[in-house]
């Protein structure tokens, strides 16, 4: 992984929150192609690149040394020095407004039918004395908290933590670990996302039918197919299309049009793994910034998605290894003697036809006649966008939409 900005002075840090965007988006790729290499080829991959960047800073606010190094690499920052506490207070604020321009934190935003919760915990061995500074820096930079479990005791500990982590998402995720946790555990580090946006163009349910899924790249060719529910709208949104790369894309406004679900359809032949692996950064911005506004016939599946992963071996092989060493992890600015266990991820999505209805002049639209035809039934990728801070807060590889019948 690059690093796209050395820490070690005040201009540096100054110019921390403009980078972010291509560091996350740098993430998001490298940890799509190693969960990749451990499922299976029908699997879907659903993660917020956002959400465990939340997370991970809320650690790194707590480490030191060779641990605090680690993590600052893998999200993309070089530490020229050890931070000093000035400094390193400073580059938190920085992190934490970042993340927090993103984020909707609650379902309150009626006005732009968005929803996105998130929730980030750090759940550690009753009898470690927490610095209370800590606790408290968490909580008011990255909306993370520090809670007191027993491990010793599996069933209760994981009640606890699957109860707050329901109470965070309003019901949406009711679990996350199970009590088959090891009872030696000392911190276990969670993040949850939920996201459920409006359309700024929704979807016609009547035109919604079951319609055939095709799993390979060559579409009807490859004849193995999954029937889904296929929705249908008309619009002018961004339009992407790369005939050297062998992509096409659109752009799906959700209300007030900040974020957009950029759904990347490869051409015929290509395989959707193979597409993903060759994008860089620099691609993702592309798409975005190259789109053209255009008339766009869209037929996307319904789908409801979850994802969970233990997102431990997927950051040491990233680098940041001795945050799960019981001798090297150095959690210095947590508590004494602690070392991770696991970094449990989870999300849930729906896509589906959700928004504010106005039938009449949806049916106008889905009229009209000059449209570009895009057809989302093989497999692809997507991300959703916001545009106005130039960040990514999820990314999607559709192999098999569910539900499928």
């Amino acid at each position: 992984m690059t690093f796209f900005v050395s820490i070690s002075t005040s201009k540096d840090i100054a110019n921390l929150s403009p980078k972010l965007g291509k560091s996350i988006a740098r993430i998001a790729l490298a940890l799509n192609y190693l969960l990749a290499r451990h499922a299976d080829k029908e699997s879907n991959i659903l993660f917020s690149p956002l959400n465990i960047v939340q997370t991970l800073t809320s650690v790194m606010l707590g480490t030191a040394g060779q641990t605090e190094r680690e993590l600052a690499n893998f999200l993309g920052i070089a530490i020229g020095r050890q931070l000093d506490e000035r400094n390193k207070a400073y580059v938190h604020k920085i992190l934490g407004d970042f993340l927090n321009s993103v984020t909707v934190e609650n379902s309150n935003r009626v006005d732009v039918g968005l929803s996105l919760i998130m929730a980030g915990g750090i759940f550690v061995q009753e009898g470690y004395p927490i610095k209370p500074s800590y606790i408290e820096n968490a909580k008011s930079i990255y909306n993370n908290e520090v809670i007191a479990v027993n491990f010793e005791d599996t069933t209760a500990a994981s009640r606890k933590i699957n109860q707050w982590v329901s109470e965070k998402t309003n019901g949406k995720i009711s679990s996350i670990v199970d009590p088959s946790l090891d009872p030696l555990t000392r911190v276990i580090i969670t993040g949850t996302l939920y996201f459920n946006g409006n359309w700024e163009y929704p979807f016609i349910p009547e035109a919604t039918k079951w319609q055939k899924f095709y799993l390979g790249s060559n579409g009807k060719a490859d004849k193995r197919s999954v029937q889904v529910e296929m929705m249908v709208n008309q619009a002018e949104i961004p339009y992407y299309e790369d005939r050297s790369r062998g992509l096409q894309a659109i752009g799906m406004p959700y209300k007030n049009k900040e974020f957009y679900m950029y759904i990347v359809l490869p051409m015929f032949g290509v395989e959707v793994q193979n597409a993903t692996t060759c994008m860089t950064p620099k691609d993702i911005e592309t798409i975005v910034e190259k789109s053209k506004m255009a008339e766009v016939f869209y037929v996307i599946p319904k789908m409801k998605l979850e994802a969970e992963y233990d997102l431990r071996h997927s950051l040491e092989t990233l680098g940041a290894k001795s945050l799960f060493s019981p001798t090297n992890a150095n959690f210095t600015d947590i508590a004494e003697g602690i070392y991770a266990s696991q970094i449990i991820h989870k999300v849930t999505m729906d896509v589906n036809e959700i928004g504010t209805i106005a039938t009449a002049a949806t049916s106008t639209n889905i009229n009209r006649g000059g449209y570009v035809n895009f057809r989302a039934d093989r497999p692809f990728f997507f991300f959703i966008y916001n545009v106005k801070v130039g960040t990514m807060a999820f990314w999607g590889k559709v192999q098999k939409p569910t539900p499928y019948k």
